[in-house]
């Protein structure tokens, strides 16, 4: 357990994974924390001298050591973080990266073991890449990709990235893996797809690669002083950092909870 709170110091920008927020709490859903917590941490982070930027900027532009910067995350794609959370994020002059599922874009999550959400629409994605924030693809379907063959593999990471282009007009760079599962040979196939960089929900040692950015996922239980240790880079170890790689097998129930005919077994 103790290696998973250890920070790769290859990577010196750490990042928070938040998936939904809302006004009140959903106790059958450990990644929803309220809009209370998400403001109180947002304003913790920027009173403590914390800089927002894209996984993209990041990318562009090289951040300099002595700069406090910090990725602000979220997967799924879920209409609550357009509603809640972003007026929250410009009040603080925070921009963020947003990861779609886009077969599911203006429809319900009936992928998500915790049931249905529903999805940013076309013109809420448009929105949002208008406004600052970047657009990154989460999958076509938030299949597990490690367990796909080549050719779906392909479609899931080449479809999702082609759709999301078509929906902002720009370029689509930035990766974050279904599950946080992913291997050297889903990232090669990334890059040959044109992704620039990927986050990582678990697995932050197993590459040095500083394309790969970690990020920390957020939880119900979490406090603001607890979300900020996470990404603590004074520090070595987090138990903080150690408790949401640990949760990130779990937040989302396993990743074959509905197996599907095209996964293939393909070792990690």
């Amino acid at each position: 357990m103790l290696s998973f709170g250890k920070r790769n110091k290859a990577i010196c920008t750490p990042g928070l994974l938040f998936h939904t927020v809302c006004p009140g709490s959903i106790l059958s859903n450990l990644s929803c924390i309220t809009v209370k917590k998400f403001t109180n941490t947002i304003m913790l982070l920027k009173n403590s001298g914390y800089q927002a930027s894209t996984i993209h900027n990041s990318i562009q532009t090289p951040i300099s050591s002595d700069i406090k910067k910090v990725h602000i995350t979220f997967d799924d794609g879920f209409q609550s973080v357009a509603d809640y959370a972003l007026p929250i994020l410009e009040n603080a002059g925070f921009k963020a990266s947003m990861f779609c599922v886009t077969d599911f874009i203006g429809k319900s999550s009936s992928w998500d073991v915790y049931g249905k959400s529903l999805h940013l629409d076309k013109l809420s994605i448009r929105t949002i890449a208008d406004n600052g924030h970047e657009i990154g693809s989460h999958s076509s379907t938030h299949a597990n990709l490690p367990y796909l063959s080549d050719s779906c593999l392909k479609s899931e990471l080449c479809d999702s990235k082609k759709c999301l282009e078509d929906i902002i007009g720009k370029p689509v760079t930035s990766l974050s893996f279904p599950f946080g599962s992913w291997d050297n040979r889903v990232w090669n196939a990334a890059k040959n797809a044109g992704y620039t960089a990927a986050t990582l929900y678990r697995n932050h040692r197993s590459s040095s690669d500083t394309s790969l950015f970690p990020v920390y996922g957020v939880y119900q239980f979490d406090t603001p002083s607890s979300i900020l240790s996470k990404i603590n880079q004074t520090t070595s170890y987090s138990i903080a950092r150690a408790t949401s790689v640990i949760m990130s097998h779990f937040s989302k129930g396993t990743p074959l909870w509905r197996f599907r005919q095209n996964y293939t077994r393909i070792p990690y």
